[in-house]
């Protein structure tokens, strides 16, 4: 079954001054269509921390390691995939079984 996390943005949803009516409805949404929702996540209106929750939700999507890639790692297979007159195979996944769409 495929899953999502919710990740709502706002400073008055994190501190309480308004309801999140949203998530609950886009939650509901995707139970419908057979999508299990298994983690909800607010973050205030700050950039960094924007982009701190999403890095972890990417992160918690990658069956292993639990973690994203660092460029040095990928810089030492590249080359090592370079190197190895013995390596045989037709496909060498970098991606962590994590598909992200282009920018």
């Amino acid at each position: 079954m495929p899953s999502a996390e919710i990740i709502t943005i706002g400073t008055e949803i994190l501190l309480g001054e308004i309801v999140d009516t949203n998530a609950r409805y886009v939650a509901r949404q995707l139970r419908d269509a057979g999508i299990d929702v298994y983690r909800k996540t607010t973050v205030g209106d700050n950039a960094k921390r924007i982009a701190q929750a999403i890095q972890q939700s990417l992160a918690a999507s990658i069956p292993f390691p639990k973690r994203l890639g660092d460029p040095a790692e990928f810089a030492a297979l590249a080359a090592h995939i370079v190197s190895n007159g013995h390596l045989n195979g037709e496909v060498i996944r970098l991606d962590g079984a994590l598909r992200m769409a282009p920018r």
